[in-house]
């Protein structure tokens, strides 16, 4: 708890000195290469994992998100979401889930990296992302609590936790827009919604879901 608290309040110093005076200038990460050239441009689909629905081997506190209305998703529990697969396939295929935001599914060939993404990163990349094990960060730019929060989101892959077993920061920050709560984090099928910045509750989910999805690598 005491180095929750310290992680807490170093973000909180950074964020100041970097825009005490009030700034909108981020460091943002740029997109993913596009690998059209790695799938065969006939085909809709690549290697990777199987297009069938895994089961959920984790054993936690999370709560089935199909007990909620969509939009009556609560915060600040630890959403079970359905998997969906974890096929590869072409960069031009136009995706779609059936969880919004996904947890699992159809992805990209190429993952996102750790980093603050400015414009919506293609769920695509993030979601392979996910299936290495990493966080993802997704917030509501049409959501005044998460547009004044830019700054701040924009630090945090800086500053979380390294992954014990890999040794590097494993968070991908995103807007995502029109959700039901101004923040989400996402992780191989599980969701975890905020409606403000709550860097202990944040960390707690990071550290305790990093590096549990269904490939175990950096």
């Amino acid at each position: 708890m005491r180095m929750a608290h310290r992680f807490v309040g170093l973000i909180a110093v950074f964020s100041w000195l970097i825009c005490a005076g009030g700034c909108d200038l981020v460091l943002c990460k740029a997109p993913p290469t596009e690998s059209h050239g790695a799938c065969d441009p006939n085909l809709s689909t690549c290697d990777g994992g199987p297009a069938d629905p895994a089961p959920d081997t984790i054993i936690d506190v999370a709560v089935d998100i199909g007990v909620f209305a969509p939009d009556d998703v609560p915060a600040r529990v630890v959403l079970r979401v359905p998997n969906e697969g974890r096929l590869h396939v072409a960069d031009d295929v136009v995706l779609s889930y059936l969880a919004r935001p996904p947890a699992s599914g159809p992805h990209f060939v190429e993952p996102a990296e750790t980093g603050y993404y400015c414009q919506p990163l293609n769920a695509g990349h993030w979601v392979h992302s996910l299936e290495h094990g990493y966080c993802v960060l997704l917030f509501d730019e049409n959501n005044p609590t998460a547009a004044a929060a830019k700054s701040l989101l924009s630090l945090m892959p800086q500053f979380f936790p390294p992954s014990p077993n890999f040794g590097e920061v494993k968070l991908v920050v995103t807007p995502f827009n029109n959700m039901v709560h101004p923040f989400c984090m996402v992780t191989w099928n599980r969701q975890f919604y905020l409606d403000e910045i709550d860097l202990t509750a944040m960390t707690n989910f990071y550290t305790n879901y990093i590096d549990r999805g269904p490939e175990f690598i950096p």
